[in-house]
C-alpha cells in the first residue's frame, strides 16, 4: 500500500502588483505518493513553478501570499510554519533542482564550496566525502578535481548533474525538479531523466517533475497533472493522459506535438488565442476563449471536476454533457 508523501489541497497563491493582486494559483489539489514521480505540465505562466515554490517555502516575501488551502508533507501541515521551521525541512527532507543551473550556481565559489556549505549534521570532512560520492554517483568524472572547479568550467549537462548532486546532499524524501532539462540537447536530456529515475529507485525518493515538455513528462512520470491558468484541469496516469485525454487543453497540447508520420508540408496544429489575465476573476472555464468545443455553460459557470476513472479526472463541461447523453 502506497504512503502519501505530499498532499496539496485547494492551494491558492497570489502576488501584490501595481495593477492589483495577481491570482497565480487558484485552488490546486494534487498528491505525491512514496517512490513515485508526479508530473506538472502546462505552458509558461500557468502556475507550475509558483506551486513548487509555495511547497518549498520559497515564494518572495515582499509581494507573495497564500490565500487559501493547505500543504501537508509527511502528514504535517507546513503551510503556516515559520521560516526557521521551514529551514529544518527545506534542503533536507524536501529539496529542489532549479530551472537554470548557470544562474542557480554561484559563479565565484567552487563546486565543492557550494555543495558543502550549510550542510547540517556533518563535519566539514564528512560533508566533503559525501559531496565526492554524490558527484561520482551522478556521473561527474574525477570528482575530487572537479570539486575545485567553478561553474563556468562545466558544460550545461554537467552543471545540471552538479545541481542534482547538491539537491541530494540532505537525503531528501521529496525532490522538486523544475524544468531540469531546459536548454539541454536531447541526448543529455535523456541521460538526466534516466539518472533521476534511477535515483528515485535507489534512494527511495519521490519526485515532482515540473515541465512544459510533454516528452519529458511521458519519459519517467507515473502520474500527470495538466495545469492551465492556475488550475489543474486534468490529472491521471501517464497512459490515461497520453492515450485518453479528456480536456480540450490537454488534447491541444498533445496535437501540437510533431509526429513521425507527418508530411513535410503539413502544418503543426496550434492552440489559438492567449491564456486569461490572472489579475481578474474567472467566472466560467478558464479555457473557454480558446476552446473550439465551448458551450454557453462554459462561459457562465466554473466546470465541475468529472471522474473518468478512479485515477483520471478532468474539469470540463463536455464530460458532463456526454454523460447526460449516455444516461438518456
Amino acid at each position: 500500500m502506497s504512503t502519501s508523501i505530499l498532499s496539496v489541497k485547494d492551494l491558492s497563491v497570489g502576488f501584490h502588483t501595481y495593477r492589483g493582486d495577481i491570482k497565480a494559483v487558484r485552488g490546486v489539489t494534487f498528491g505525491v505518493d512514496e517512490g513515485e514521480i508526479v508530473g506538472i505540465v502546462g505552458e509558461s505562466g500557468c502556475g507550475k513553478s509558483v506551486t513548487a515554490h509555495a511547497v518549498m517555502g520559497l515564494l518572495p516575501k515582499e509581494n507573495s501570499f497564500i490565500s487559501g488551502g493547505s500543504i501537508s508533507f509527511m502528514h504535517n501541515d507546513i503551510t503556516t510554519l515559520s521560516e526557521e521551521a521551514m529551514e529544518n525541512i527545506r534542503g533536507s527532507a524536501i529539496s529542489m533542482i532549479f530551472q537554470d543551473p548557470m544562474t542557480s550556481l554561484n559563479p565565484v565559489l567552487t563546486i565543492g564550496q557550494q555543495m558543502t556549505e550549510g550542510v547540517k549534521g556533518l563535519t566539514g570532512q564528512e560533508a566533503y566525502e559525501k559531496a565526492l560520492a554524490l558527484l561520482e554517483r551522478v556521473g561527474i568524472a574525477n570528482p575530487r578535481e572537479r570539486m575545485k572547479d567553478y561553474p563556468h568550467q562545466f558544460s550545461g549537462g554537467m552543471r545540471q548533474r552538479v545541481m542534482i548532486a547538491m539537491a541530494l546532499m540532505g537525503n531528501p524524501r521529496l525532490l522538486f525538479a523544475d524544468e531540469p532539462t531546459t536548454a539541454l540537447d536531447v541526448t543529455i536530456q535523456a541521460q538526466i531523466l534516466a539518472l533521476l529515475d534511477e535515483l528515485r529507485h535507489d534512494m527511495k525518493m519521490s519526485i515532482v517533475l515540473v515541465s512544459h515538455d510533454l516528452g519529458v513528462i511521458a519519459r519517467i512520470c507515473d502520474r500527470v497533472n495538466v495545469m492551465y491558468a492556475g488550475r489543474i484541469v486534468e490529472q491521471g496516469t501517464v497512459a490515461e493522459i497520453f492515450h485518453n485525454p479528456q480536456h480540450p487543453y490537454t488534447k491541444g497540447l498533445l496535437n501540437s506535438l510533431p509526429r513521425m508520420d507527418m508530411s513535410l508540408d503539413e502544418e503543426l496544429p496550434v492552440i489559438d488565442g492567449q491564456p486569461p489575465d490572472l489579475l481578474y476573476d474567472i467566472t466560467g472555464c478558464s479555457f473557454v476563449s480558446r476552446c473550439s468545443c465551448a458551450m454557453q455553460v462554459c462561459t457562465d459557470t466554473k466546470p465541475v471536476e468529472q471522474s473518468v476513472s478512479d485515477s483520471h479526472k478532468a474539469e470540463c463541461w463536455l464530460l458532463a454533457k456526454n454523460r447526460s447523453k449516455e444516461a438518456v
